[in-house]
């Protein structure tokens, strides 16, 4: 890519400038188009889920649900759909900036034809390479130019939370990182190249891998520079929305004010993302253009549109008045769940060993209104509070604890941070959490050489320990199903690491779902079916305090006392200042 930082620079800026609420309108269209195809998208692999006789997709149904023939081709089908929304996305904002480069106008029809066109050319082996490139994007930002169909994919906390607890793991995600973010900049002229190009997927791969052997770093360095002024000016615009709405309500509890402020500091968010991924692809077409990859045949051929339409602008009125609205009534119904519970996940690890006894100390102090904690059967059917199956994590032994006898494990020091502790026995984590009054959520976690009465030997450590009033849960869903089973009395919970659609009818008390398959519906059908719903890992402020506004029974967290603080600002404190923090946190 033979450039200036320079020209580059103020050619995209002299670009936006001149057309910039000419983007914020189509940005609005296209936002509008995406949210219907997010619905149809939906209703598209619901009837997948249907034609394959299930109601929900996780790791446990996943390879029947590929092989039925009928859900396999919805599923196809569905993969081209959502290829087709994310080219109209593409093909909209890119032929936009390329008739306000070129002082051309096409019309929304021709270029959604265009975009159906490049659809069709995935049909076989492209659309193998579609999904290649898709699911690269999805780890790394994309560097501006993701799409709106897959903002919402990220591979789940509960994976790299757990990957890096270890220096190694840490190491090794942040090299897999760099690898994903190095192919998504050398990948990143693919769609564009692929709108307003002759190229098929794979051809559009090839030629965006080409184009980017020069020139990466002073691209980079002139996004950057954009990113960061746009940064200042929201900066200020939010700063001065905030003073003005602190100067008619101090307090922070006008209903009317907090909406316009909503509203505001939204539609700042969004003209932020907006002009961000403009800038983007105005730099990358720049270059297109500069190189002569636009196809002159294609744009000639989508008929000009010369007459000037108000209907962009209007729709995005409509758009900001519907906004406004909805911010109305989240502010008026988004209260504190009152009822939702803390659940200090492998006790409280700022202030001990995860699963150790100091840990469970620590969440007490807290004021967690649980512990979760896991028990794994050693060699001699005996229980001991552990987490990993393997050893060598925590006390550095390359042992498992299945081949080891209780007597080997328990009292082996484990270390973890700054502090160490020693493994206890499931006897004796529970003696303190007695002596603490603390409620525990115990998880089994079979490694799947139990004997056969594995359920019954843990229902006599039940009695034996006197734990029933306790709540019990497992990954494993015909052990925690068996448990419910031979003894109904206990609350037991389902462990679901990762799922698409409704809960399955299980014969369990209560749910245990990760961030990234969490949905509001989901706790109104466990609701009616009587059970709960509790979700894991939630760490950070803005999805702390998300979930507290949500009607999820309890959050299972790494931060107790962070909950408990973000609990009390946002019933005695929640200032403006507390819901910018949150607006940004949650966009």
């Amino acid at each position: 890519m033979n450039f200036t930082i320079r020209n580059l620079f103020f050619s995209v800026l002299k670009n936006i400038n001149r057309y910039k609420f000419t983007y914020i309108s189509i940005a609005a269209v296209i936002q509008f188009i995406l949210i219907c195809g997010l619905w149809i998208i939906a209703r598209i692999f619901q009837l997948a889920l249907t034609l394959a006789g299930e109601e929900y997709l996780d790791k446990n149904n996943i390879l029947s649900i590929l092989i039925n023939p009928y859900s396999f081709v919805i599923l196809n089908i569905l993969i081209l759909i959502v290829a087709f929304f994310m080219f109209i996305e593409f093909s909209i904002l890119t032929f936009t900036i390329y008739g306000q480069l070129t002082d051309r106008q096409y019309s929304f029809k021709n270029i959604l034809n265009n975009a159906w066109k490049k659809t069709k050319n995935l049909a076989g082996f492209q659309t193998l390479f579609f999904i290649v490139y898709f699911l690269i994007t999805i780890p790394t930002i994309n560097l501006g130019v993701k799409s709106v169909i897959a903002k919402n994919l990220f591979i789940p906390k509960f994976i790299s939370n757990e990957i890096m607890k270890t220096t190694s793991g840490f190491i090794i995600w942040g090299f897999i990182m760099l690898i994903l973010a190095y192919i998504n900049l050398r990948l990143i002229f693919t769609l564009p190249l692929t709108a307003v190009g002759d190229e098929k997927i794979l051809d559009s791969i090839r030629k965006s891998w080409e184009l980017t052997k020069t020139g990466k770093r002073k691209l980079l360095f002139t996004i950057g520079l954009f990113e960061i002024i746009y940064i200042i000016i929201t900066g200020i615009l939010t700063a001065l929305i905030t003073i003005i709405c602190i100067y008619f309500d101090d307090d922070g509890n006008n209903p009317l004010v907090q909406t316009l402020f909503f509203s505001s500091i939204s539609a700042l968010i969004f003209f932020l993302g907006v002009i961000s991924k403009v800038t983007v692809i105005t730099s990358l077409i720049t270059i297109l253009i500069d190189h002569n990859e636009i196809s002159e045949e294609l744009v000639n051929n989508l008929n000009e549109n010369k007459k000037k339409s108000s209907f962009a602008i209007t729709f995005t009125t409509i758009i900001i008045v519907i906004a406004t609205i909805i911010n109305g009534f989240n502010i008026y119904g988004n209260g504190v769940n009152k009822n939702i519970e803390t659940i200090a996940h492998r006790g409280y690890v700022a202030l001990g060993v995860e699963n150790s006894i100091e840990a469970l100390e620590g969440a007490a102090k807290a004021g967690a209104d649980y512990v979760e904690f896991d028990i794994i059967l050693t060699k001699d059917n005996k229980f001991v509070v552990i987490h990993d199956f393997n050893l060598k994590r925590l006390a550095g032994i390359k042992k498992k604890v299945q081949d080891m006898n209780f007597d080997e494990v328990v009292g082996l020091t484990i270390k973890q941070g700054d502090y160490t502790s020693k493994i206890p026995s499931l006897e004796e984590f529970v003696a303190k959490a007695k002596e603490l009054n603390m409620k525990l959520v115990i998880e089994l976690k079979p490694h799947g050489r139990e004997p056969a009465n594995y359920i019954n030997i843990f229902i006599n450590e039940v009695k034996r320990l006197k734990l029933e009033n306790y709540k019990f849960m497992s990954i494993d869903s015909k052990v925690i199903e068996e448990l419910e089973t031979k003894a109904p009395d206990l609350e037991t919970g389902y462990v679901i690491p990762l799922q698409f659609g409704n809960f399955h009818q299980s014969n369990v008390d209560f749910f245990v779902i990760e961030d990234f398959s969490y949905r509001d519906h989901l706790v109104e059908q466990a609701k009616k079916q009587n059970k709960k719903v509790f979700v894991w890992t939630i760490n950070d402020s803005a999805l702390i305090t998300k979930y507290l506004q949500s009607p999820a029974d309890g959050i299972i967290t790494d931060e107790p006392e962070l909950v408990k603080e973000e609990k009390d600002v946002l019933e005695n404190h929640y200032s403006y200042f507390d819901k910018i923090l949150r607006l940004v946190n949650f966009r």
